[in-house]
């Protein structure tokens, strides 16, 4: 999904989202990226698994906090992701500067962002790029939504992930509306604690030249 397609301001065609493992069960979906645009995975490297023969494009920049699959088992609440969210900001933070910075770098053909279903990993870093350009936090949980509803209406996709993580696919539906409300913590936590995402950013390697090329680039200009 076209990140614009949600949030007004910004241009569209620059920064996308998907899930690489749920691709897996749509192609269609998958030749809708554009073919220009540069893919990062956030998935971690057992995640992977084979990987498609254009995989050479992809840059691999994993956000991966031990335990993940322990603490999301079960039937993970709201209070869970906003923990696991807080644990990502604070032990993956290169990995996150990483991303921002190659956001940056592909300013001129766009970036697709995806971890492996698109909804977590994903979720926080395009949450944080996003409140670095200043949109509203009200504005990125509703455009983390819209993703969430476009990347779930693929039946055979959601059905094939849900097989594979040992789910239903009633549960994978319901996980997909849990994490949202989180990020609002999230992007609370990082104001308190780093005194912003401007400042959690530059302090994980982010240059502050990439940050006004993000803000010059990303956003629509006032007519």
């Amino acid at each position: 999904m076209d990140v614009a397609d949600a949030v007004g301001g910004l241009l569209p065609g620059r920064v996308l989202r998907t899930g690489w493992t749920l691709l897996r069960g749509c192609p269609a979906a998958d030749a809708c990226l554009p073919a220009r645009a540069g893919r990062i995975d956030l998935r971690s490297t057992p995640e992977r698994g084979p990987l498609p023969e254009d995989a050479g494009r992809m840059r691999h920049l994993p956000i991966d906090v031990p335990g993940v699959a322990r603490r999301l088992s079960g039937r993970p609440l709201e209070a869970q992701y906003a923990a696991l969210y807080q644990d990502m900001v604070g032990q993956c933070g290169e990995s996150i500067g990483a991303v921002i910075r190659a956001v940056a770098d592909g300013l001129s053909h766009g970036t697709v962002i995806g971890c492996s279903l698109g909804k977590d990993r994903t979720g926080v870093t395009i949450a944080l790029l996003l409140r670095l350009l200043d949109v509203p936090v009200a504005d990125i949980l509703a455009a983390d939504r819209a993703a969430l509803t476009a990347a779930s209406g693929c039946d055979v996709a959601m059905a094939e992930y849900a097989r594979v993580r040992g789910v239903s696919t009633d549960e994978l539906v319901r996980r997909f509306g849990a994490g949202t409300p989180a990020l609002a913590t999230l992007l609370h936590t990082v104001d308190e604690r780093y005194g912003g995402v401007e400042a959690y950013v530059l302090a994980h390697g982010v240059p502050e030249a990439d940050v006004y090329a993000l803000r010059g680039g990303l956003l629509r200009r006032p007519s």
